[in-house]
């Protein structure tokens, strides 16, 4: 027996009253002896790192019942060059084997243990870190399907703690369901289970998190397998993408509503030249007409629905690209309670207004974005608010490079309009801003198309966020401006002429005719061009004789030929005095708005009446507006006049 415990590798001594009485060779190499007789004789004391391991074992061996299983302890012990290890201790009590305490303790140097376990420890810390580290959610789930582990990102989507969710279902805590249907989509983790394989999220995916909120994610999930290739668990990584998605959204229908609106813009344009020979003959009959009123009441009712046709065809061009802004610097608190104020006079539905003195000024085309808070109030109202109020706030907001946008990062007044009306249902939300979609049997569909486009010129962005049965908020970012700097308008005056000569150019032949003829009850003398070319030649010409033009009407748009904005430039080169007038079936071009900035004197948008046009003649040739260009045509007028004044006629 002596012969076997002294050549166990474990080393083993015999202790009677914390003294070594025997100890076998690998006792003696554990604590670097040479032989194990240098340990006969010596404390246990000095064996251990510390008091508190002597302590320790005292207890063990005093509190220890005889003929009971041997007690295991870890402990740090000393070498007799004074160096530290971990070491395994198995204590058996001899009591009863004498009066003295006696015990048998085997050891074994654990420091190589204790070393991989620092190293697990320390690679379970990383990955703990890694984990609480990264920007998506992570959830692990063993073979069962049950979470074991869930980091902190994880935890804020779903709304569960690690330790709540801990050894439940993976889909307790994980609740999917398709967007626009609300059906639950299948368990990604049971997917992955049955197949061994990874799998992903369809689009359009809700993550319903505990407090009942939604979310779009993005995810997938892998199986964790051992190194036989066996399936451990699976671990499922997700993120939210709401909004990226809104985002998304947000690009497709811009270029959806841009698309749409090219379209319109092109159909506004034709429409607008067919209206102008019907509006411009219809005037030109009035004119001509003496002693048959009942034709008149019919040519007037025509000139009425032209009228109509024209508004019309005006919403389709702002639609198509917002309408070219006239701007000027607005302050905001005054501009929203004037226009709210309006749209609800004569309405039982009050305001409640929450807005900021310090709100930032903003630069604005007071008419357009007058229109469209109206567009907005009007639909609150027609919602029917529970509460019978529409709440109107705004504040002063910063977009930053690291918030994910459709604007671009600067100072934004942002603008809201709340009601608890009916809402909007949940598959139409998305088709808000689609021209010509309306819920209401009399609407027709353009408001809010419009106001999109009327804000993306303005350099801003809406969004609309409504639940049915709960109401409506709208939401309407607009670019604030530090300081104003309005352009002083200089008004120039000049001697104009009793019988001015006009050349028109438009390239469709009904507009230059009834144009033509337009101007000629005007007492002009009127010359007509083709396109670009043409006027450059007359015009040459004219100089050369002598007898020059007093105006220039040019349409802006010549398809195939010579426009207008590069025949007025080319005009201006020649003759740093013409007058030239721009003319368009698009009434949105900047040209129009800016015509100054643009080698034009005036803008007429098409279809016009014979008022309009004598109007802007006066301007571009410096004649006051209410003085007849030709007095040879003054009895003409004074008829017509006559009739305006009696209600029977628009001219």
């Amino acid at each position: 027996l002596k012969a076997i415990l002294t050549s166990s590798p474990l080393g083993i001594v015999l202790v009677e009253n914390m003294t070594i009485k025997w100890a076998n060779h690998a006792a003696a190499v554990i604590f670097g002896y040479d032989s194990e007789n240098q340990l006969v004789g010596k404390q246990v004391k000095e064996f251990c790192a510390s008091s508190k391991e002597y302590e320790t074992i005292e207890r063990i061996v005093s509190d220890h019942p005889p003929h009971r299983p041997e007690v295991v302890l870890d402990g740090k012990f000393k070498r007799k060059d004074g160096s530290i290890f971990y070491g395994e201790v198995r204590v058996s009590s001899l009591k009863g084997y004498g009066s003295s305490e006696k015990f048998v303790a085997t050891l074994s140097d654990i420091s190589w243990r204790k070393e991989a376990e620092a190293s697990l420890a320390a690679e379970r810390e990383w990955l703990a870190v890694t984990l609480r580290s990264i920007g998506d959610g992570v959830i692990c789930t063993d073979r069962k399907g049950k979470v074991v582990l869930m980091n902190k990102v994880a935890e804020e989507l779903t709304g569960w703690s690690e330790r709540e969710a801990m050894g439940r279902d993976f889909w307790d805590v994980f609740k999917i369901e398709e967007e626009l249907t609300g059906i639950p989509l299948d368990d990604p983790v049971k997917k992955v289970l049955a197949n061994n394989t990874s799998v992903g999220l369809t689009e359009g995916t809700l993550m319903i998190a505990r407090d009942g909120s939604e979310r779009f994610i993005g995810d997938s999930a892998a199986p964790v397998r051992d190194s036989q290739g066996n399936a451990l668990g699976v671990v499922v990584v997700f993120r939210d993408i709401t909004a990226r998605r809104a985002l998304e959204r947000e690009v497709a229908k811009v270029q959806k509503l841009e698309a749409i609106g090219c379209l319109a813009g092109g159909i506004a344009h034709d429409f607008n030249n067919l209206l102008m020979g019907i509006l411009g003959n219809v005037t030109l009959a009035k004119m001509n007409l003496e002693g048959l009123p009942h034709v008149l009441e019919s040519l007037e009712k025509a000139e009425q629905v032209c009228l109509r046709a024209k508004e019309l065809s005006q919403k389709l061009i702002t639609f198509s690209s917002g309408g070219e802004p006239k701007r000027q610097v607005t302050k905001m608190d005054h501009f929203l309670r004037e226009s709210v104020g309006f749209a609800l006079s004569g309405s039982h539905i009050r305001p409640l207004y929450d807005l900021p003195n310090d709100l930032w000024e903003v630069k604005i085309d007071i008419s357009q974005i007058g229109q469209v808070i109206h567009n907005i109030v009007m639909n609150a109202v027609e919602a029917k608010p529970r509460s019978g109020s529409v709440k109107i706030s705004a504040e002063n907001i910063e977009i930053s490079a690291d918030d994910i946008s459709p604007l671009e990062p600067s100072y934004y007044v942002k603008i809201s309009i709340e009601d608890d009306g009916e809402g909007i249902e949940k598959e139409n939300l998305q088709k808000v801003f689609d021209p010509f979609f309306s819920t209401r049997k009399m609407g027709r569909g353009l408001g809010l198309s419009i106001a999109h486009s009327v804000i993306k010129k303005h350099g801003g962005h809406i969004k609309i966020d409504s639940k049915a049965g709960i109401g409506t908020i709208v939401e309407i970012y607009l670019p604030a401006v530090r300081l104003s700097a309005d352009k002083p308008v200089n008004p120039q005056a000049s001697q104009s002429p009793t019988h001015p000569r006009v050349l028109l150019m438009d390239d469709e032949d009904i507009v230059r005719d009834v144009a033509g003829k337009m101007l000629e009850k005007l007492g002009c003398r009127v010359e007509l061009a083709r396109d670009g070319a043409e006027v450059i030649t007359l015009y040459k010409k004219a100089m050369e004789t002598g007898d020059t033009f007093d105006a220039v009407i040019l349409d802006l748009t010549v398809p195939g030929g010579m426009g207008g904005e590069e025949t007025a430039q080319k005009l201006k080169e020649m003759d740093s005095s013409v007058n030239a007038i721009a003319s368009s079936g698009y009434s949105d071009s900047p040209i129009m708005s800016d015509f100054e900035d643009h080698f034009f004197s005036a803008a007429i948008a098409k279809p016009y009446r014979l008022e309009d046009l004598e109007v802007v003649i006066n301007k571009a040739i410096g004649r006051a507006s209410h003085r007849t260009i030709s007095g040879k045509k003054d009895d003409e007028f004074l008829k017509i006049r006559q009739r305006k004044d009696l209600g029977t006629t628009s001219v």
